[in-house]
């Protein structure tokens, strides 16, 4: 085996971001311990903040549990009448005893009407792969969307459903109602927001916010306001029930997963996936930094009614609970040096002269990322008769928290490099997985991600993959990938593929040729 070292190059860019909000001496943060340590995909709060429902994805690695709270997040209840499930997205009426819980991958719609402590699966809706769900306040009228299907509604506690085909057949992500349940906004990843104004009847295509890798979405009670996240883009707000759209470019462009807004939509919380939670209260207008959180593996957020009370999960990690406590504002302005290497250290310089420290890159290692692998991917070709198999294992003892995948090249020189997130699909650790590259789709466990944007005519590309984790063993030594072309037997070897990392066990920052 050869080892070679490719020279980067690196570039300094300047940039500024203004945060003008309330302190985040204003927030006191609890770390829930009695939550546990657990993927966290999704958490529900009631009006009160007091009853908290929150779903661990993966548990030991199969499936994981519901799990509630009645004391503010103190203390937590393990519902296994519900079963062991890859849970995605939960729900809850105003009181908290109606709850909605939906897995992903193949799976059921789960309804309570007793706080979580008994559950039914309403097979009604059908066994599918579920994103996201959301209710009313009384908890009668529900909705839920399955990714690469259609938005499902609920108008009897989930006992029936109905498949609202106006809507379209779409990558799904998030849905969210306003108190009655009869206003609806939900988001397409890699497409477009779209609202209904009469229960999912009918639905508008809000073309004036663009078409985005859309994540997250809520709205006030009424549903005139709505705010919605772009992963590794901004977030967005709309004051009409998503008529237009304003970019809150204060709030910074990043890796945003989940997003909240109060009752009346003056109060905003939403969540970076490696980052910190952010708040406003002006309507999104200004942010302010949760530093006493810590910066995390931030996913669900949920607030009560008055946006005082909030609750978020971390990914492999614990429930953290936040109090409103005081009002006093200050401002912030920041100026930042990022260099594109692969580990940067930034200097933050406050207009108060308060300095901090926090550690940035331009490839997706971020903050709390200690270790990377990256795969340079020579040729994949669009005629599926060229189809690529390639089967990754994780042989390391940590656990891979976010996959990326860039097209670098095509054979019309068209691509712009941006980068997609396989989001519900993890390598954790002793894991082997099967990715597939097809036609312009990738397939990888529950995650299908298209890259035709990316290659527009093109019929070949080449492209890097890459693998982060929290913990400091990833190398191209425990981060094993086998890729073979074609439908013949036996297939084609891949050859020519290069491993890179940042590890002090591995070639480092250097890159190894593996593939011959």
């Amino acid at each position: 085996m050869r080892y070679f070292t490719i020279n980067t190059v690196c570039i300094a860019v300047l940039s500024i971001l203004i945060f003008s909000s309330d302190s985040h001496a204003d927030w006191t943060w609890t770390e829930q311990t009695g939550s546990g340590n657990r993927y966290w995909r999704s958490i529900a709060a009631s009006s009160d903040g007091a009853k908290l429902a929150a779903v661990d994805q993966y548990g030991s690695g199969s499936g994981g549990y519901i799990y509630t709270s009645a004391d503010y997040g103190v203390t937590w209840i393990t519902r296994t009448n519900a079963g062991s499930r890859s849970w995605f997205s939960i729900t809850s009426s105003s009181d908290g005893k109606k709850l909605a819980a939906v897995e992903t991958g193949g799976g059921y719609i789960y309804t309570s009407t007793d706080s979580g402590a008994t559950w039914t699966a309403q097979t009604n809706a059908g066994s599918r792969s579920w994103y996201s769900i959301a209710s009313s306040s009384d908890g009668t009228k529900l909705a839920a969307v399955e990714s690469g299907g259609y938005i499902y509604t609920s108008t009897d506690s989930g006992a029936t459903w109905t498949a609202q085909i106006n809507a379209g057949s779409r990558s799904w992500w998030s849905i969210a109602l306003s108190l009655d349940g009869t206003k609806l906004a939900a988001t397409v990843r890699s497409g477009y927001i779209y609202t209904s104004t009469d229960s999912g009847a009918t639905w508008t295509t809000q073309t004036s916010a663009g078409s985005r890798s859309w994540f997250s979405i809520t709205s006030s009670s009424d549903g005139t306001k709505l705010a919605a996240t772009v992963r590794s883009g901004y977030i967005y707000t709309s004051s009409d029930s998503g008529a237009t759209w304003i970019a809150q470019t204060n709030a910074g462009s990043k890796l945003w997963y989940s997003i909240v807004l109060s009752s009346d939509g003056t109060k905003l919380a939403a969540t970076v996936d490696d980052g910190y939670i952010y708040i406003s209260t002006d309507s999104g207008v200004t942010w302010t930094e949760q530093t006493n959180a810590g910066s995390r593996v931030w996913l669900p957020i949920a607030s009560s009614s008055d946006g005082t009370k909030l609750a978020a999960g971390v990914g492999s990690g614990y429930i953290y609970t936040g109090v409103y406590t005081s009002s006093s504002t200050s401002t912030t302005s920041t100026t930042a040096s990022i260099t594109s290497t692969t580990t940067t250290t930034t200097s933050i310089t406050s207009g108060n002269s308060t300095t901090t420290t926090t550690s940035l890159t331009s490839d997706n290692i971020t903050s709390t990322t200690k270790s990377k692998v990256t795969y340079f991917l020579p040729y994949f070709h669009t005629n599926t008769n060229n189809v690529t198999y390639c089967v990754i294992s994780n042989i390391s003892t940590d656990n891979v928290i976010n996959i990326y995948f860039s097209v670098g090249a095509n054979s019309s020189g068209t691509p712009t490099g941006a980068q997609k997130e396989f989001i519900s699909t993890k390598l954790f650790s002793k894991m082997s997985k099967l990715m597939t590259f097809s036609d312009q789709l990738i397939y990888f466990g529950n995650d299908t991600m298209d890259i035709s944007s990316e290659l527009g005519l093109a019929t070949s590309y080449a492209g890097t993959l890459t693998f982060n984790s929290t913990g400091t063993g990833l190398s191209c030594k425990n981060i094993l990938m086998a890729c073979f072309q074609g439908t013949t037997n036996p297939k084609r070897n891949l050859a020519g593929f290069i491993c890179e990392d940042n590890s002090s066990v591995g070639p480092g920052s250097k890159k190894m040729l593996v593939g011959f």
